[in-house]
């Protein structure tokens, strides 16, 4: 049988070679893994390296319409900016291909066949918010030892957002053709997990999520209150209120106090302070990619300069690609928007509004399962009806 672009990313055993060998855990790096273990998966993730931003090359040479051209720049400005600020840093470039390849195949595969992506999704995220779950219930006070944090199977609480919010997603798509009990398993795993680590931000997150999902069930808020021009607003006066202004001093301290953080929000806001230093220092191209640099940036501000970030996605882009970085990555965000329809079950946009309130607060670039989120990012660019239109 002929190899086609359609039957490469489609095919069950290149979608597990593939998805896997670039998904190894966060805990992998601290637990006693065998090396010949480790040796195996890198060698594996670096073949489907090639393998699929070869078929990338193939495609963007054959095909008239480049659906994912501008977050595939944006990703290789990522690299170029690293290797412009600090040289050739192993981890960042890594991880920047990772999320390529994940991107990359992900979106082709549900554009080839969305049935099939979506099955495959589902039970590759159900495997890790179950082995996930696990750890959390044999190590209530954490898997391992990584700075002040509780870290699990699936690496710091903060991170598991990543996995957790995409696999309720999967699992409200895949019970939309499949209607089975595994659905609901899975559901219950993300929340048992979301509730006992507790987590503020991802807490927040989740609830955001139930609630859209709830909450535009009614046609007045979907219609009235529930639109493009209304979230971006909010995301936009949520930003200038926190991060800018600071209101949360003067506003719902007991919210915060029930999400467990301070008015500080647990120290963000001496991490915020020190990147607008950064962005006017360095406007154009940022410091780069490299957690060198971000730790450096970052070292005086909370636990010994272990926090290698700015905990909100605007000001972290800012801080590492600069003016250019966060115009592309805004423009990615834009073309989105506009492929995006408002429908009754339009999942993906729900999980994206919670993600970007959620990125207030926090930012998941660093993280091994960020292309997941940008995998979300796009995917409404794929004119399907289990997408775009009531199922």
């Amino acid at each position: 049988m002929k190899l086609t672009a359609k039957n490469f990313f489609t095919k069950l055993p290149i979608f597990l070679f593939v998805i896997v060998s670039i998904s190894q855990p966060e805990s992998f790096a601290y637990i006693d893994v065998p090396h010949f273990v480790l040796l195996l998966w890198n060698i594996c993730k670096y073949i489907s390296y090639i393998i699929v931003l070869g078929m990338l090359l193939f495609i963007f040479f054959t095909e008239k319409k480049r659906c994912i051209g501008d977050i595939v720049i944006l990703i290789l400005l990522k690299i170029f900016i690293t290797l412009y600020t600090e040289g050739f840093v192993y981890s960042d470039i890594d991880n920047n291909l990772r999320a390529l390849t994940g991107i990359t195949y992900l979106f082709y595969m549900f554009k080839y066949n969305y049935k099939k992506g979506t099955c495959y999704t589902f039970w590759f995220l159900t495997l890790l918010v179950a082995l996930n779950a696990l750890t959390i219930i044999m190590y209530p006070n954490g898997m391992y030892n990584n700075g002040p944090w509780e870290n699990y199977f699936l690496g710091y609480d903060n991170g598991h957002v990543l996995v957790l919010l995409p696999a309720m997603l999967m699992s409200i798509l895949y019970f939309e053709y499949k209607r089975n009990i595994f659905s609901f398993i899975t559901i219950t795993m993300c929340l048992f997990s979301v509730f006992k680590c507790f987590s503020g931000t991802t807490v927040m997150g989740v609830l955001i999520f139930l609630i859209l999902y709830i909450a535009t069930r009614f046609p007045i808020i979907r219609h009235y209150l529930f639109n493009k021009r209304n979230i971006v607003l909010l995301l936009i006066g949520l930003f200038i209120s926190v991060v800018v202004l600071r209101l949360q001093n003067n506003i719902a301290p007991y919210i915060l106090k029930w999400l467990n953080k301070d008015v500080t929000l647990t120290g963000r806001v001496y991490l915020w302070d020190v990147a607008f230093k950064s962005i006017k220092q360095h406007p154009i191209f940022g410091i780069g990619d490299s957690t060198i640099s971000n730790l450096k940036l970052f070292s005086l501000t909370m636990f010994g300069g272990k926090l290698a970030y700015a905990h909100n996605e605007i000001l972290d882009y800012l801080v590492r690609y600069g003016c250019i970085g966060i115009f592309l990555y805004a423009s990615v965000i834009v073309k989105t928007l506009k492929n995006m329809k408002l429908k009754k079950n339009n999942f993906i946009w729900y999980a994206l509004t919670s993600f970007w309130i959620m990125m207030m607060f926090e930012s998941y670039s660093n993280y091994r399962f960020y292309y997941l989120y940008l995998f979300l990012l796009i995917i409404p660019r794929i004119n399907y009806e289990i997408i775009n239109t009531n199922t």
